[in-house]
């Protein structure tokens, strides 16, 4: 994310690219067809940690989109969405795994928010949700890496 960030900001369409390329084979290996993080869930803050890498995950394909490529049609993109329903389902269920620490359940807001953007599904039960939504840079939570886009140029922008 930190790299396609700084691409995108000095316009190199083919540092993205190869970027883009990466990210699908990564997202593949770390969200099971069934939308398990399982290295999230070997931690102890594990509820923080599937939002934290669901939410840079949906920041870099939204970076990677502004960009004209298209990560989110793809098998990787399709493992987010799962990465996403899975993660909020298990939220208003009632999160089992290890969680050391409170978690801020508005953290869930953004992820709801894209799976909106990306298949209509509101998934998130609203109650003990509600409040502003204002994220420690720490969290990953856009406007922060969104605000690396303003570098783009059009003409480098790839299909």
């Amino acid at each position: 994310l930190q790299a396609a960030a700084h691409a995108a900001f000095l316009g190199r369409a083919n540092t993205l690219h190869a970027i883009n390329f990466r990210a699908q084979a990564r997202a593949l290996q770390t969200i099971t067809p069934e939308g398990d993080q399982p290295h999230e869930m070997d931690r102890t803050l594990t509820h923080h940690c599937c939002a934290f890498n669901l939410q840079s995950w949906v920041n870099l394909f939204d970076l990677l989109t502004a960009a004209g490529l298209r990560p989110w049609n793809s098998e990787a993109g399709e493992r987010v969405r799962t990465g996403l329903r899975r993660t909020l389902t298990l939220s208003n269920e009632g999160w089992t795994g290890v969680q050391a620490k409170p978690f801020d359940h508005r953290r869930l807001l953004p992820l709801n928010e894209a799976l909106k953007n990306q298949t209509g599904e509101d998934l998130l039960r609203r109650a003990g949700n509600e409040g502003p939504a204002l994220f420690n840079p720490h969290d990953g939570v856009a406007p922060f890496w969104r605000l690396t886009r303003l570098g783009l140029n059009p003409d480098d922008q790839m299909v």
